[in-house]
């Protein structure tokens, strides 16, 4: 819908579909079958798993032919979103990972945006130290937001992450110029090739 309300064509009318790569090493075992069945394939992965096997994989599926987008060694998405969005759209996004937890469980959403944020300090505490002072928007606290993020599978599922990626490419153009919003307008020209 994003790239049909830019004017853009829709990805299915290009022969382009999502597929789920259940993480590493699946990922690549799941991308070869796409590319000997003849597809072009674009991966579109995490770099929080680490190694040398990791690495050795993203580069044999390069050089199969397959575009690669990721992040810098450590990174997810969860933590690239979390501290690069402007606060406002941050925000958008834990209201939607508790009213999809609220869909799931039909918990009161108070207590879930609670126990998020409860989560979020606790994790900022673990990573920085109790004298440091827990502001929620700060570039530290942004760190563990973006690990609760990932931890939790907050948006782990395909219908989560697309309601996550619709936030997201509605309000692109709010961090156009940071790695999101560049790794982003990278897979948008790929799926246009």
């Amino acid at each position: 819908n994003n790239r049909i309300s830019k004017g853009k064509e829709n990805m299915s009318h290009l022969g382009v579909i999502c597929a789920l790569g259940f993480g590493s090493p699946d990922m690549f075992n799941y991308s070869n079958v796409f590319i000997k069945a003849g597809f072009n394939i674009c991966l579109f992965c995490d770099s929080d798993i680490t190694g040398k096997n990791f690495e050795y994989e993203k580069e044999k599926i390069k050089k199969l032919g397959a575009k690669v987008i990721d992040w810098q060694e450590g990174e997810c998405i969860e933590s690239i979103i979390s501290e690069h969005v402007p606060d406002n759209i941050l925000a958008d996004i834990l209201n939607l990972a508790a009213m999809i937890k609220k869909e799931e469980t039909n918990i009161d959403i108070e207590i879930i945006k609670k126990e998020l944020r409860d989560s979020c300090k606790e994790r900022f505490y673990k990573l920085f130290g109790k004298e440091k002072d827990y502001l929620f928007y700060s570039k530290d606290s942004r760190k563990a937001i973006g690990q609760v993020l990932n931890d939790g599978g907050w948006f782990k599922r395909i219908d989560k992450s697309e309601r996550l990626g619709k936030l997201l490419f509605d309000s692109s153009d709010k961090f156009k110029d940071t790695i999101l919003g560049q790794r982003l307008d990278e897979l948008s020209k790929w799926i246009d090739e």
